[in-house]
């Protein structure tokens, strides 16, 4: 047939007249059906010329036309012929249409009851070729695309099939006589036909509606608008396609129906009826007739295009493999011939490539089949009728079973109804994300785009992680907005909002669940289940409290289970390290190379989004205050904009700003914090809610019950509802935060005291921030929850007050109490409280709870109260065991507070399964404490008394190292992980049990350093390739030497076993790689590759210098690489292209190695650290510090919980692989602080680390104000300008010197002139000037204004290290390499002294306060003191063990503080020389020290060589007592001088971790210590009386005292060694050791 398929009338022309004639005059049962149709046509023709001059003619031809038409269908018997049903039916159409013109009516209804009853018949016969059906559209077939001119129709006439004569069209024909009813929307379709003839209409190509009647029109109007009904008609079609798929039997009946839809399909769903056909023919063991027909009607109603050469040539090939299955039964290679038959003429047709249809069919030697091929094209004029017979159905039609699915379409449209129309005007700015928490903010990119571009992969889970309050559910609720804007009816997929918490055990079929809950029936349910696809938006995992990996539990995407993609949110703080165990689709271990899983992290607010929200903020909501006024409360009132970048806080900030703050009043001294706005928040959403009701028509009881409750305080009962509600939710359900309550289950629980329907409960529920869906009920925010419990843990308004005459000051600086609901008075002072034995601190563990945490800590802050009601209940935990769980919650929120335990009394305290991480406890007694299951992760320990403490399970975070006698360079895991292999500079490899890191083996014979270690795979045997230019191999369990191989030129660098184990491959500076036989220790000649001429397959090109170290990932699709460029680059190895750049490491990066996952890499360089990486994200997720030098190779354990780090320091470094956490794991510098300064008004200090930061430091409370980021290098030096407003700072590498300004932390300028690294740097007094020193030997003058160089000045030997200005700024010192001291001229810029005596480079210069005096620090161990007129030195002290790098005189000049490598800092008294005090167990050596010059109390501070910046107050300057007061630690573990003794449940590996820390873990230890201090001080005794007497061998004085004063000198000395203090203690010390050890 044509493309589009026409309407055939057999129609009597004048050339017919003398057959008609021939016709008439024959008995009518001799007719055959289509000579009684004819006849009948003939009649019906005649009776409608006869109208209006002769009706009773015209009445006699129709009863004529009557008998004929009843004749035709009683001579349909042969199958071939049941087509002519639909032809009568039409016949039947047209009389009874012309009996009704006449106004017979009742003649006119039987005729078309038989009409309609003949096309039920004729459904059966499926030959709907649109010859048959779509007669009431016949007279649009005038379009040219159906003309009979056309080439496809001059193919059919030359194939002798019948078209339509173009007189047919004339403008007088007879209107159609079938018409099918058109439906209306949703409507249910009676038969097939009907939904074809539907199609039909909607085709683009039919191109005129001029020719359809005003109804078909009027329809055809409506649905090309409706594309939801387009949608669902075609969809129907493919429905009926897929239901003949799924259909077994595939009979006649059915094949019939679905033939009749092939003229309506377009070419996708055309091409899928023909697959089916094929596939059926093909795969079956019969031949099935049926189907070969249902073939031949595809064929001939394909439209133009829709059949492919591919698919006639295909299927020609079918039928000849069946002919010749088939060639015995003369019956089926007759059905095989005639489908072969219309097979060519289609080809034919489409103009399929040297195919002649004649030519073709004749070329064949088969006189047989040459019969049988013209036989078919004479019996075949127009098609091969289907066999079907004319019984009813046995079973329902493919339409009938798609219809009778449940109608899951209309519940669809109700619940995108519902989930769209109460979205409303809101204020939405779509969020940035980051590929990872670790990741840096400049890698932003907008969310909803990524999420969109996961929505169109194949990748299954989409994790969406973020603060509380960052917007994920918002985000989530524009996600499926927007999903439900451009959803297509029937064929979309779905988004379906979970809500976690409103779901009953979501790890089990939450989609059903959530489907009920939108009053889905089951068998829409199992309908959506089997046939549509769904995209998940699942949010608060957190909420909902899971642990469960929702995708795999609810079996997505397997046999028989939902087609769907996740998108899942939840807190970031929710998670743990390995939380993608919790959502990756399958195993992680055995991931393809395409991972199904993806994440994402929401990010805060950036300024411009900030701005962008106010601005639609303020339209929309129209609040008190102007865009201008946020701006200004933004710019002004500090810490604000870091709130703010919170979306909820945001919201939260934006309602009660207004009432907070006055806009005239100076912003910049108001403080606002989290917790207060939402005191603020929750009071104003009271006092609306109470002006609401009050506005309301409340009946009278009612009424009372809200004047009652305002008489009393309707905002105070309002917050005691929140209140109480909140703790019930944690006590009752866990904190799961949706409460279901119905009358008929909940009147006897606890749940009827918030939703009783008792008048003032009901009135309260109304008036707080509560949401009701059905019978659940929640706070509006989980935040909310959270600080309602928050408030019930402590509440201000419980505070009990008295008149005071003071302000209790907190630890933060905080003078007052911002109360939420209540006026304060200034004379009030808050009074403690004992311990609640109700608080919910006490019946529930919040360690975990970060959010709760978070709210807690701020009160801390700002409620100076509440840390005396913390320590109550650790007080009390002293005595009582029922106060255990209050004092871990309580010593954990002050932890996190930062409050800071100093000289604490703590003994006995019991807090198991506190987390303490990263606290301070400088000095305190926790003696029998219980500590189990404590996390000490990080936390400052030093001289803590910890004898007795119960510490079965403390977690510190980090494992022992181990040491070597020499610098380690290699190290590997036997592949069973038992034990390890370490390579050293000395040539020795030793092999250690991991059990127990006992040493097992020492494998001597390398003359040069072990540059790699590898084990065999089996592990049996063990390779060492070295600098000494040999590979050896050597048998584990014996440790003897197999074999030398010796043939390598220089180096061995690398090495590996293939995965056999039978060869080595060894490669060589010598620039070749070598394989190796293993058993007999031969090089494979044929194998030996030069590096530089051999094929390479892909270059790798992106570092900018030496690359140390390659490896591949585990799967083998990736390569990590290691540079000098201070970067690792991970590589896709099929592309060749990089996949992340990891920046962070400060030097070159000397090793790398993947995981046994393939998740991280780790590597380890010069800068002494160790980084884990994320392969998915490329972000840093956790640095571990602890060698002191390079680090040259990584390796994992086999179980992937331990990484191992081998340094030139001489130890290996043990790490837990899963270490690290969401805290802030550093409040200190990353690497060494090598410089350190406080400002003039001593408000502030200043340090300069090897990180290449400038910090700024609240000097009262240890906070990190800013940090000054530029320098490429470390900043060795940084001075503050007099006035405090200027800050210089000088790096190495880079040589520059930077000038910033303190206020808004911004680089003003950059000097550069030096030509070596710029260490020093100190300020005029004025002012004006920076002075720099630098290894170029030079120093520079520099104005601050502009930055223009003013003088250089010259004369050292040798690197400056130290630049300083006398306090009158006429002087400048230097301190140089050169081992001298100068003192320049400040006018005349002149060296007008040189001090020498030093015998090492000079580290450190300072002047005196008087500026009469001048102290030097030196590498040799000693300080010296100059005095500045003379340029002598009047005093030498000693006493460092190690080199002295910093000195600083206190504020009076009195003392002198020095820091030394040695990790102490001494007080010298300026006057005698005398070491005053010496305060020790730093945890790393001493950089820097300096002394506030004006500061009430007096202190000083110090920078070490850890990261760490600690400030000490010293107490009583005459008798040196010194305290710490706070410490910016860099997160590692100290616990120098600590005492363990006796500790309980310490396992070995703990033990020796802190004996390597510095802990005293035994008796013996402390008493051999105390021995060696004793007899340091007889000796010091009996020196010092050798020189008062002047016996001395060595004369010179230490600290020059007079020697005409013996008597003097003895006092110093009493004074200085108190033998009765020396005798005490070890008193003390020895009736300790008789009760710990009584037998000994």
């Amino acid at each position: 047939m044509s493309a589009s398929m026409q309407f055939i009338y057999h129609t009597i022309t004048p050339q017919d007249i003398s057959m008609v004639g021939g016709i008439v005059s024959s008995p009518r049962g001799a007719f055959s059906p289509q000579q009684a149709l004819k006849l009948a046509n003939v009649y019906l023709e005649n009776a409608s010329t006869c109208i209006p001059d002769d009706r009773d003619i015209a009445l006699v031809l129709c009863h004529d036309t009557e008998m004929s038409l009843s004749q035709a269908k009683k001579s349909i018997r042969r199958p071939e012929d049941q087509y002519m049903n639909m032809e009568i039916a039409t016949a039947y159409m047209d009389l009874g249409n012309l009996l009704e013109s006449q106004g017979h009516l009742n003649e006119a209804k039987a005729s078309y009851k038989k009409a309609e009853k003949l096309e039920v018949n004729a459904q059966g016969t499926g030959r709907f070729r649109f010859a048959i059906g779509l007669s009431n559209v016949t007279s649009s077939f005038k379009d040219s695309s159906f003309s009979a001119g056309s080439p496809s129709d001059q193919h059919k006439q030359q194939r002798n099939i019948a078209i339509a004569p173009g007189h047919i069209f004339a403008g007088d024909a007879h209107p159609p006589v079938i018409e099918y009813h058109l439906p209306r929307s949703d409507e249910r379709l009676a038969n097939t036909q009907q939904l074809a003839y539907c199609l039909y209409l909607l085709k683009p190509e039919r191109s005129s509606n001029d020719m359809l009647d005003p109804a078909t029109r009027s329809w055809l109007s409506t649905i090309e608008k409706d594309l939801d009904e387009q949608d669902r008609l075609k969809t129907m079609a493919t429905e009926v396609i897929k239901a003949f798929k799924r259909d077994e039997l595939k009979d006649a009946k059915t094949v019939a129906e679905v033939v009749s839809l092939a003229p309506a399909l377009d070419k996708d769903s055309f091409q899928a009826l023909l697959s089916l056909f094929y596939s059926g023919i093909d795969h079956s063991g019969l031949l099935k007739v049926h189907l070969l027909e249902g073939l031949v009607q595809l064929i001939q109603s394909a439209d133009q295009g829709h059949l492919n050469a591919d698919d006639l040539e295909k299927i020609l090939e079918l039928l000849t493999r069946l002919r010749d299955t088939h060639q015995q039964s003369s019956d089926h290679m007759h059905q095989l011939t005639l489908v072969e038959s219309h097979v060519l003429d289609a080809m034919a047709d489409a103009n399929v490539t040297d195919v002649d249809r004649e030519i073709l069919q004749e070329s064949s030697g088969d006189d047989k089949k040459q019969a049988m091929l013209r036989s078919c094209r004479v019996r075949s004029p127009i098609s091969y009728p289907l066999k079907v017979s004319q019984l009813e159905l046995a079973s329902p039609s493919l339409l009938d079973r798609v219809q009778n699915r449940p109608d899951v379409e209309s519940n669809i449209r109700l619940l995108r109804k519902q989930r769209t129309k109460d979205r409303g005007n809101v204020v939405y700015i779509p969020p940035q994300g980051k590929a990872s928490v670790q990741a840096a903010d400049d890698t932003r990119f907008p969310l909803m785009e990524k999420v969109k571009e996961f929505l169109e992969s194949d990748k299954k889970v989409f994790l969406l992680m973020g603060d509380s309050g960052a917007g994920k559910s918002t985000f989530n609720r524009e996600l499926e907005f927007e999903l439900w804007q451009s959803y297509k009816n029937r064929t979309g997929r779905i988004p379906l909002h979970i809500n976690l918490p409103a779901i009953d055990k979501p790890e089990h079929d939450m989609i059903a669940k959530q489907l009920r809950m939108a009053e889905f029936t089951e068998s829409q349910i199992r309908e959506m289940k089997h046939y549509r696809k769904v995209i998940l938006i699942c949010d608060g995992y957190d909420e909902s409290q899971q642990t469960h990996n929702l995708y795999m539990s609810n079996k997505l995407n397997q046999d028989g289970e939902w087609d769907a993609q996740m998108v899942i949110s939840c807190r970031t703080e929710y998670l743990g390290t390995d939380y993608r165990d919790r959502f990756q689709p399958g195993n992680r271990n055995q991931q393809s190379d395409s991972s199904p899983f993806q994440e994402a992290v929401i990010t805060l607010f950036s300024p411009d989004q900030v701005q962008d929200y106010i601005r639609q903020y303020v339209i929309v909501h129209q609040p008190l205050w102007e865009v201008d006024d946020y701006k200004q409360a933004l710019e002004h009132i500090p810490s604000l904009m870091d709130l703010v970048r919170n979306p909820f806080l945001m919201t939260l900030s934006l309602e009660v700003l207004p009432r907070m703050v006055d806009p005239g009043q100076r912003l910049s001294e108001d403080r606002v914090t989290r917790v207060e706005l939402y005191d603020h928040f929750v009071e104003q959403w009271l006092e609306r809610g109470k002006k609401r009701l009050g506005e309301k028509d409340l009946n009278l009881q009612a009424r009372a019950a809200f004047e009652s409750l305002s008489d009393e305080g309707f905002t105070q009962h309002g917050m005691e509802f929140m209140k109480n509600l909140a703790v019930a939710i944690y006590k009752e359900q866990d904190g799961h935060p949706i409460v279901r309550y119905s009358r008929a289950k909940g009147e006897q629980s606890w749940k009827s005291e918030f939703f009783s329907r008792d008048k003032e409960k009901r009135l309260l529920r109304e008036a707080c921030p509560l949401a009701r869906n059905g019978n659940q009920h929640r706070f509006i925010h989980r935040s909310l929850l959270e600080y309602a419990l928050a408030r019930a843990i402590f509440d201000p308004q419980d505070v009990k007050r008295v008149p005071a005459p003071e302000t209790v000051m907190g630890r933060r600086g905080s003078a007052s109490s911002t109360l939420s609901f209540e006026i304060k008075n200034d004379l009030e002072e808050q009074l403690e409280q004992g311990p609640d034995p109700n608080s919910p601190l006490v019946w529930r563990s919040f360690i975990n709870d970060h959010p709760l945490l978070k709210l807690l800590e701020e009160r801390v802050q700002q409620e100076p109260i509440i840390k005396s009601q913390l320590l109550a209940y650790i007080e009390h935990s002293k005595k009582d065991k029922k106060w255990r769980q209050a004092a871990a919650n309580a010593i954990t929120i002050l932890v996190r507070a930062g409050e800071q335990f100093i000289g604490t009394d703590l003994k006995g305290i019991q807090i198991p399964g506190a987390d303490l991480s990263y606290g301070v406890f400088d000095s305190v007694q926790l003696q029998n404490a219980d500590l189990r299951k404590v996390n000490l992760r990080g936390v400052w320990l030093r001289q803590t008394d910890l004898s007795g403490a119960q510490m079965t399970g403390v977690q510190f975070g980090e494992l022992p190292y181990l040491s070597e006698n020499s610098k380690t360079r290699s190290c590997a895991y036997s592949p069973d992980g038992n034990s390890m292999a370490v390579g050293l500079w000395d040539g020795d490899i030793n092999v250690y049990s991991t059990s127990n890191w006992e040493r097992t083996l020492t494998l001597n014979g390398h003359i040069d350093l072990v540059t790699r270690v590898v084990y065999s795979p089996t592990g049996e045997k063990f390779a060492s390739a070295s600098a000494d230019k040999t590979i050896r191999l050597w048998d584990m369990d014996s440790g003897s030497q197999l074999y030398v191989l010796k043939d390598h030129a220089s180096d061995v660098c690398g090495l590996a076993y293939s995965p056999r184990g039978d060869l080595i491959a060894s490669g060589s500076f010598d620039k070749t790689v070598r394989l190796w036989d293993v058993t007999t220790g031969d090089c494979r000649k044929l194998r030996l590759w030069e590096v530089e001429t051999a094929e390479c397959i892909r270059i790798l090109s992106g570092h900018n210098d030496a690359v140390w170290d390659v490896t591949y990932s585990p799967h083998g699709d990736q390569v990590a690489s290691a540079s000098s460029d201070n970067t690792v680059r991970l590589w896709n190895v099929g592309t060749g292209s990089c996949l992340h750049i990891l920046y962070g490491h400060t030097n070159t990066i000397y090793c790398v190695v993947y995981s046994p996952k393939g998740d991280q890499v780790v590597s380890g360089g010069m800068d002494t650290t160790v980084k884990f990486w994320d392969v998915e994200t490329g972000s840093c997720r956790h640095t571990l510090t602890g060698h002191r030098k390079a680090v040259f190779d990584v390796s994992y354990s086999p179980k992937c919980d331990k990484v191992i780090s081998a340094s030139s320091d001489m130890t290996l470094q043990l790490w837990d692989a899963s270490a690290g956490s969401f805290r802030l794991a550093s409040s200190g510098h990353s690497s060494a602080v090598q410089s350190i300064k406080c400002s003039s008004k001593g408000d502030l200090i200043v340090s300069g680390s090897r990180d290449n930061t400038v910090r700024l430091w609240d000097a009262k409370t240890g906070a990190c104000r800013r940090t000054l980021s530029g320098h490429t290098d470390t900043v060795f030096g940084v001075a503050f300008s007099p006035k405090g407003d200027w800050i210089a700072s000088g790096s190495g590498d880079d040589k520059s010197v930077r000038l910033w300004k303190v206020e808004s932390g911004k680089c003003q300028h950059i000097l550069t002139g030096h030509t070596n690294w710029a260490l020093s740097v100190a300020l005029s007094p004025e002012g004006d000037v920076v002075a720099s020193g630098s290894l170029d030997k030079t120093m520079r003058l520099w104005d601050v204004a502009t930055g223009d160089c003013r003088k250089t000045l010259s004369g050292h030997a040798d690197g400056i290290l130290s630049v300083v200005y006398a306090p009158d700024g006429k002087q400048i010192a230097t301190g140089s390499q050169d081992h001298t001291v100068r003192i320049w001229d400040v006018d005349t810029e002149e060296c007008c002294k040189i001090l020498k005596g030093h015998t090492n480079w000079v580290r450190e210069v300072v002047y005196s306060p008087q500026g009469d005096q001048l102290a030097s620090a030196s590498d040799g161990k000693t300080i010296r003191l100059w005095d500045i007129q003379t340029g002598k030195c009047s005093l030498t002290l000693t006493g460092h063990t190690n080199q002295a790098w910093g000195v600083v005189y206190s504020a009076n000049g009195k003392l002198l503080a020095s820091g030394s490598l040695d990790k102490t800092v001494r007080l010298w008294d300026v006057s005698s020389g005398e070491c005053r005090a010496v305060v020790e167990n730093f945890p790393a050596e001493v950089n820097c020290v300096f002394w506030c010059t004006s500061s009430d109390p007096n202190y000083f501070v110090t920078g070490c060589y850890d990261g760490s910046v600690l400030k000490w107050q010293v107490l009583e300057e005459d008798q040196c007592r010194v305290q710490l007061q706070w410490s910016a630690s860099n997160g590692g573990l100290t616990i120098t001088g600590a005492s363990v003794q006796g500790a309980r449940g310490l396992t070995a590996l703990n033990k020796q971790l802190l004996k390597q820390r510095g802990a005293i873990v035994d008796p013996e230890h402390l008493l051999r210590e105390t021995s060696k201090k004793a007899t340091t001080m007889t000796s010091a005794v009996s020196k010092l009386k050798e020189i008062s007497e002047g016996t001395a061998e060595d004369s010179s004085p230490v600290a020059n005292p007079p020697m005409d004063q013996p008597e003097q000198l003895n006092q110093q000395v009493e004074h200085l060694l108190d033998i009765a203090k020396i005798r005490e203690a070890l008193k003390r010390l020895t009736s300790f050791l008789d009760q710990s050890h009584p037998h000994q």
